[in-house]
């Protein structure tokens, strides 16, 4: 039986190590949804269960996230590599990459 929206996010932001930045699915701002959805999307379209540092931050720039210049791929990468280590997570959930995103300076460009 197929989950529903709620359920696949609440799955996603199960609980975690303490101090990790885990959001309620009831709790998401509208940015942080639809970053979820484009992730969730995109696994399902390249058939992975995770996604490359590389794949989340094409799915952010999908969305029209830009970061500060000379910020991409290494810096995500750097910090991803942090984050595992200080919060002992081998698979960071898609809340807690948002958030490292918009750590490295990314903001979503007005439509």
């Amino acid at each position: 039986m197929a989950k529903s929206s709620k359920e696949r996010l609440s799955d996603d932001e199960d609980s975690g190590a303490e101090g990790s930045k885990l959001v309620r699915p009831d709790a998401m701002e509208k940015e942080l949804i639809e970053f979820v959805a484009a992730v969730d999307d995109s696994r399902r379209r390249l058939g992975k269960s995770q996604l490359s540092p590389a794949e989340f931050l094409a799915v952010a720039k999908a969305l029209g996230y830009r970061g500060p210049r000379g910020v991409g791929i290494k810096a995500l990468e750097q910090a991803l590599a942090h984050y595992r280590q200080s919060q002992k997570r081998l698979f960071p959930s898609c809340s807690e990459i948002h958030g490292l995103l918009l750590e490295l300076g990314f903001r979503r460009s007005a439509a």
